[in-house]
């Protein structure tokens, strides 16, 4: 009840009118902020002291609203920019938060002479715009290849990259990305899906002859066997040479000729006589190099018997 009191030249009366008070609604108050990285491509942030039920206003890069679940809430999705939140309980509605900022993945540039952020790691995407020679391992959470940039990975070097691996550009000229004998490509997350060709080249561990066989799995697709697109051999002709696989039925088991052009399954194992022909001479070690989109994930083969 409000008491209103009136003065008069004579005299003093008192009158009282019923009214009616509404409570406002606080400002949301703004806690973690969590920033997007390599594993979680968008950011969130956390929002308390709201009322027990109504809805959230968000304004800013990206306009939306969301039903209050509880006083405090994680408000996820938000893609790079800035945000503002207020918060109603369906009578009234709050003042709206400072900006809420969301930063982007950092993304670190080799130029050709050096790092735009530092030395890379896990949680930043690497692009190189021009060409790098390693000299000891790499770990990042994307990799990107532009323009005509040539990169080598060296032997005994490791390129570790937790999302995909893009090589931009085809043809004469283009980009390339290349790992020498004995350095590795590994890749954390078997869903990511990988663009463009690599050059992958190994090295037999023993010197062979013409009539020795070689075991191989292909690490990119699409490869054949050999021949165009295919493995190409750094030093020796292709003349000659004979292709296996294994073949496992429900009844039978046994070595199955391939032809140069068989596509190579990833996964699969081949056995590939050395090139050239019959000859019982050692003709020396056997370089080949793999090229096509690196395989990555989880691989099956089937075994019926």
């Amino acid at each position: 009840t409000l008491t209103l009191k009136t003065d008069w030249p004579s005299c003093t009366s008192t009158v009282s009118y019923p009214i009616t008070v509404t409570v406002g609604v606080s400002t949301p108050v703004v806690g973690t902020i969590t920033h997007p990285n390599c594993t979680v491509p968008t950011g969130s942030v956390v929002l308390s002291g709201l009322p027990a039920s109504g809805t959230i206003y968000q304004t800013g890069t990206v306009v939306t609203n969301f039903p209050i679940t509880g006083t405090s809430m994680t408000i996820s999705g938000l893609a790079a920019g800035s945000y503002n939140f207020s918060a109603s309980n369906g009578t009234c509605t709050s003042s709206t938060t400072g900006n809420v900022i969301i930063n982007p993945a950092v993304t670190n540039t080799w130029n050709g002479s050096a790092w735009s952020n530092g030395m890379p790691n896990s949680d930043q995407k690497i692009v190189f715009s021009g060409n790098y020679n390693s000299s000891g391992d790499i770990t990042a959470c994307s990799c990107t290849v532009t323009g005509n940039t040539k990169v080598i990975i060296n032997s005994g070097h490791t390129l570790t990259i937790t999302n995909e691996v893009k090589v931009v550009g085809s043809g004469p000229g283009a980009g390339s990305l290349t790992f020498e004998n004995n350095a590795s490509l590994v890749q954390i997350n078997n869903a990511a899906v990988n663009s463009g060709n690599i050059t992958y080249n190994r090295v037999t561990t023993t010197q062979v002859r013409n009539t020795d066989y070689t075991y191989w799995s292909t690490p990119v697709s699409p490869l054949k066997l050999a021949g165009v697109g295919g493995i190409a051999y750094s030093s020796l002709a292709l003349t000659g040479s004979i292709f296996y696989s294994y073949l496992v039925t429900s009844t039978t088991e046994g070595w199955k000729s391939e032809s140069a052009s068989t596509p190579m399954v990833a996964g699969q194992g081949y056995g590939i006589r050395g090139p050239g022909a019959i000859a019982t001479t050692l003709v020396g070690f056997l370089g080949v190099s793999f090229t096509g989109v690196p395989n990555n994930g989880n691989y099956s083969i089937p075994i019926a018997k």
